[in-house]
């Protein structure tokens, strides 16, 4: 047995080569500064252990293709995508299919009243013709 080889270690399998290391390196620059930087190195770091040098190399170039998107995904991570199953899991189901809404009176800063629904946040508004949703038609044409 190879001495300087662990247990854990598979053969044929090596460390971080040194263009993978470089090339996660690089796409770590790309991410906001500071400690999720360095999180993210180590991470990418470490799944280059234990994968052929080849597949190492690929590994890498797969970081670096994706590292800008990272970015914009760490950098405001409470700004989440609207996916369906999201908006479907945000509001109850009668209101999602403008069946019935619980209508309460709001106000705004400057005093005016409208509308909003207390379960979805859906404001009652007059509409682009001038049809008031409660009273019909409130506009002549």
């Amino acid at each position: 047995m190879d001495p300087t080889r662990s247990d854990r270690q598979a053969p044929g399998l090596t460390h971080p080569g040194v263009l993978p290391s470089l090339l996660v390196a690089l796409a770590s620059r790309v991410l906001p500064g500071g400690s999720k930087r360095n999180r993210y190195l180590q991470e990418f770091r470490a799944e280059l252990y234990g994968m052929p040098v080849r597949r190492q190399t690929t590994h890498a170039l797969r970081i670096v293709a994706s590292a800008w998107s990272l970015r914009s995904a760490s950098a405001n991570p409470a700004r989440e995508r609207k996916s369906v199953v999201n908006v479907l899991r945000s509001k109850p189901p009668l209101c999602l299919l403008n069946l019935r809404h619980h209508w309460a009176m709001q106000s705004t800063s400057d005093g005016s009243r409208y509308e909003r629904c207390t379960r979805c946040g859906k404001d009652r508004r007059d509409d682009s013709i001038g049809i008031d949703l409660k009273k019909g038609m409130t506009m002549g044409w």
